[in-house]
């Protein structure tokens, strides 16, 4: 069966505006998650380095991955559906495996209490790793559904192009909605339980 015959092309609006509320969570997960790893690394520098290293790499791995297979899926939109799902559901567990993170640290601390910058390696690298998964799954997102936007070929650009645009605008405003509003008002934890029920509901 043809892709067409699936998905017509006057979906692609609804697509955009989910896409464009993919945006806003994906930000406002960076900056809640930057705030509860500061109080694990109790340094700022350090929680912005091991969120911004997971992003980046994470949008990369899933580009790679995820746009490989991109072709693959007969159903791109319900491809990204699971997709947003998986991310809402990671982000809702997130903040109780960093509490019982809690004792694993202290073990850390108790076996190199002298080792300052290897127990900082050791939480980066665990940091990185837990945020890997989400990032990985939010990086796909935009290779699976431009095999929707491109399945006009005559409109493929533009229907790509807009994709990542609505999704930028999505993330500037996640990112001061999250900076001035959510946090402040409504807490880190509960900002991030939001954004993860406002990605179970896209998905």
């Amino acid at each position: 069966m043809k892709l067409e015959n699936h998905y017509p092309t006057r979906l692609l609006p609804l697509i955009y505006v989910l896409f464009f509320v993919s945006g806003i969570t994906g930000l406002v997960y960076e900056v809640a998650w930057t705030k509860m790893f500061v109080v694990i690394f109790g340094n700022t520098t350090y929680a912005v380095a091991a969120v911004l290293s997971a992003f980046m790499a994470g949008f990369a791995l899933g580009s790679i991955i995820l746009g490989r297979k991109g072709d693959t899926f007969s159903r791109p939109i319900v491809a990204y559906g699971v997709l947003e799902i998986c991310i809402g559901i990671y982000a809702l567990i997130l903040p109780s495996i960093l509490d019982k993170l809690t004792g694993f640290y202290a073990l850390i601390y108790a076996t190199f209490g002298e080792e300052s910058h290897l127990i900082e390696l050791l939480r980066f690298l665990i940091s990185f790793l837990l945020l890997l998964i989400p990032t990985t799954l939010m990086g796909g997102t935009l290779p699976v559904l431009s095999k929707f936007a491109g399945q006009d070929l005559s409109r493929a650009g533009r229907g790509i192009g807009g994709l990542y645009a609505i999704n930028t605008f999505g993330a500037v405003l996640g990112s001061f909605v999250s900076g001035f509003l959510l946090i402040e008002f409504v807490g880190v934890s509960e900002s991030v339980y939001l954004s993860a029920a406002l990605s179970i509901l896209v998905g």
